[in-house]
């Protein structure tokens, strides 16, 4: 019992090893830190540290525009040229109308 227990243990932990490392190999840092724009989401980014980037995501109802120079580089929609990255972030709203749903991703 106690090997299949072991077994079982390694392979959770492999498969939680290879999801949080993943996420930050997912995007490859250029030299320069900076906040940098996900190839498919428009709402979410990289931000490169040392090499390292974690994703983050703007505020709900906001999308990531790199040519902004500010740190914050979320604003709304409508200022934002999004080109091919159409998914956005389910929203983390709690007033949804009677049958409304979101779905992953959505597109814009």
């Amino acid at each position: 019992m106690s090997r299949v227990l072991h077994t079982f243990l390694v392979y959770i932990f492999k498969i939680c090893m290879s999801i949080s490392g993943g996420q930050s190999q997912a995007y490859k840092c250029p030299a320069k830190d900076g906040q940098y724009e996900d190839s498919r989401q428009c709402d979410k980014y990289w931000e490169c540290v040392e090499g390292e980037a974690k994703p983050k995501l703007c505020p709900d109802g906001l999308v990531f525009d790199p040519l902004i120079r500010k740190r914050n580089k979320c604003d709304q929609p409508f200022n934002v040229e999004c080109g091919d990255r159409t998914e956005l972030q389910l929203h983390n709203r709690k007033d949804h109308a009677p049958g409304e749903t979101d779905s992953l991703p959505m597109k814009i």
